[in-house]
């Protein structure tokens, strides 16, 4: 493992590996582009065996949960987790520490949208769980696993 001295800009502690900006700037698309991949892929498995019916519908729209729309909110969360790394980098001297902790609070709280779909199925609400799942899990895994010089 490589580490990282401590610096007068920018203390880490001995145990959080170095990050690298250089791996980040690859890093944050890889994680967005697999996101979404991922979701895309287990989406259109989940819509096959019937677990997002057309005929509930998803608020704001009122329209049937798509293939885009849940590839769309894929790549906002990743986005929304890649600048929250960037940023934790900046002003924490554990960002990876910190990212996770972060990351597995926003999980759980998105843990409530699911429940908020008018007459949505038990396997729907379980599919979004997943869902949202496979998208922290990547994000997380791919930002603090790739994204530094270990």
């Amino acid at each position: 493992m490589n580490e990282q001295q401590t610096t007068d800009d920018n203390e880490r502690t001995e145990t959080e590996p170095s990050l690298a900006w250089a791996k980040l700037r690859w890093t944050a698309p890889i994680a967005v582009f697999t996101a979404a991949i991922m979701v895309g892929f287990l989406f259109v498995v989940l819509d096959v065996v019937g677990a997002f019916p057309p005929t509930v519908t998803v608020p704001p729209d009122s329209q049937p949960l798509t293939l885009s729309a849940a590839i769309g909110a894929a790549i906002v969360s990743a986005i929304g987790g890649c600048l929250v790394f960037a940023a934790l980098t900046r002003v924490t001297t554990s960002p990876i520490k910190q990212f996770r902790r972060i990351a597995s609070g926003v999980l759980v709280l998105s843990f409530v949208t699911p429940f908020t779909i008018p007459g949505a199925p038990v396997a729907m609400v379980v599919s979004l769980l997943f869902l949202h799942v496979v998208v922290a899990g990547v994000v997380v895994g791919v930002l603090t696993y790739r994204g530094t010089d270990e």
